[in-house]
């Protein structure tokens, strides 16, 4: 997040470019910002009531210090009117764009984007730094290998994703001169040419999963830093600081709602007895994992985005997260080739039914309405229920079921009863249905 929190400068919308108006953006806790104008930009249709809210794609901001800003996806909140005073104007924000100006939404790409993802350090081993001590001179620190290091990662849908190591030294000076040399790691999406902002947010989401799956804790970025051909800087002749390109790109620093940022409350320490597997661990087949995971991501891409929706948001309701987890096993199950969807199989189930509706055209107790009804009632008995779901993944997967089930006997009717009272049936007083405290559980162990 940005060191700041409150910009005050001038705003103006691009086709309107002569009329900047006055305000103050603060940035939310939930990456959000909240622009308050001294002013009007937009002129609001109040001939129909409620009034026709009004959106802009982007405001161009200066702020006070001089630095650029461009808020994309701007929502209007509300638009005041003194007769004695002045009018104002809020907007909601979407995403914020810091040391840069688009001057259209189309006109939004980036080449690189670089993101410290929260519990990052956790996935890899970093001993790239060297700190020798002379004993002729005990004052004097040599600290090699300090440079920033790319590790390859993998490529895919033509972006190049490699780990960068950013190495640099925090030096405080109270309550005694100290020198500390702080490692942070990065994910670096590079492509060769400019892509959209939503083609890089594809790839973040697949990489958050994919990491807080690994950690079994919720990862999410807290940086995020992007180069586009927008924010070139032209360092004068004699500076010999351009890369290997001969380009120097100035860092956008994007602040957005889809950085989800949990309640700070809610963020949990990583248990290193929780980590299902470190970077580390598959090095040797990066590539293979990593295309592995892209392929699950899209077959089954509602239920990771089910699940992982629901783990990332800390302010669900509890039942509203079991039924969702519930929802995740049952679209899994549906949607996995390893298990069968049916009782019996379909060919067989079919001529039984037909059977069946030879008979009843012969029965004269039953009008044509309850027939087709009764059909389509026995068309459904050859669906899985979600107890049945729960049984097969347990016998398919025997090593994981003490962890998931414990020593619960009937786990499988335990979880879809509950479900199905939380759903649509009416509670039975004979039933004993799961406490609060047993959802949790039993949310815990799913």
């Amino acid at each position: 997040m940005s060191s700041k929190s409150e910009y005050k400068g001038k705003w103006w919308i691009p086709s309107n470019a002569p009329n900047e108006i006055d305000g103050t953006l603060k940035i939310n806790s939930d990456g959000t910002g909240s622009l308050d104008l001294r002013g009007e930009l937009i002129q609001r249709d109040f001939s129909e009531f409620p009034p026709i809210s009004e959106d802009v794609e982007i405001i161009l901001g200066r702020a006070s210090d001089g630095s650029k800003i461009t808020l994309n996806n701007c929502h209007l909140h509300g638009t005041s009117h003194s007769p004695e005073g002045f009018p104002t104007q809020s907007f909601i924000i979407q995403t914020n764009l810091f040391d840069v100006h688009f001057s259209s939404k189309d006109a939004i790409s980036f080449r690189k984007i670089k993101i410290e993802f929260k519990h990052f350090e956790y996935l890899i081993k970093s001993t790239r730094i060297q700190v020798n001590k002379p004993l002729q001179d005990a004052n004097i620190l040599t600290i090699n290998n300090v440079t920033n290091e790319k590790i390859p990662f993998f490529s895919v849908d033509g972006f190049n994703i490699e780990i960068i190591i950013d190495v640099h030294p925090n030096i405080t000076t109270f309550p005694r001169r100290k020198i500390i040399i702080e490692e942070t790691p990065y994910i670096s999406i590079e492509t060769d040419i400019g892509r959209k902002h939503e083609d890089f947010l594809k790839i973040i989401d697949k990489l958050q999963y994919f990491f807080s799956f690994c950690l079994s804790k919720i990862v999410y970025p807290v940086n995020v830093y992007a180069e586009s051909e927008a924010s070139i800087w032209e360092p004068p002749d004699d500076w010999n600081v351009k890369d290997d390109t001969g380009v120097i790109y100035e860092p956008i620093q994007i602040i957005s709602h889809w950085v989800d940022l949990p309640d700070q409350s809610q963020i949990e320490e990583v248990d290193r007895n929780e980590i299902l597997f470190t970077l580390n661990d598959i090095r040797d087949n990066f590539d293979f994992v990593m295309n592995k995971w892209w392929i699950k991501n899209e077959v089954f891409k509602s239920v990771f985005d089910i699940y992982f929706g629901t783990i990332f948001n800390s302010r669900m309701y509890l039942e509203n997260t079991y039924l969702s987890l519930a929802q995740c096993i049952e679209s899994y199950h549906r949607k996995s080739s390893r298990f069968l969807d049916y009782h019996i199989h379909p060919e067989e189930y079919a001529e039984r039914i037909g059977i069946l509706k030879n008979f009843l055209k012969n029965e004269l107790q039953l009008t044509s309405s309850q027939k087709k009804s009764l059909i389509s009632t026995l068309k459904m008995g050859n669906s899985l229920s979600l107890e049945n779901r729960i049984q097969q993944l347990l016998i398919t997967y025997p090593t994981i079921t003490p962890f998931i089930a414990g020593s619960e006997k009937n786990f499988p009717n335990t979880i879809a009863l509950n479900r199905n009272n939380l759903t649509h049936l009416d509670p039975k007083p004979e039933i004993k249905y799961a406490t609060f405290e047993e959802l949790n559980f039993f949310y815990q162990s799913e």
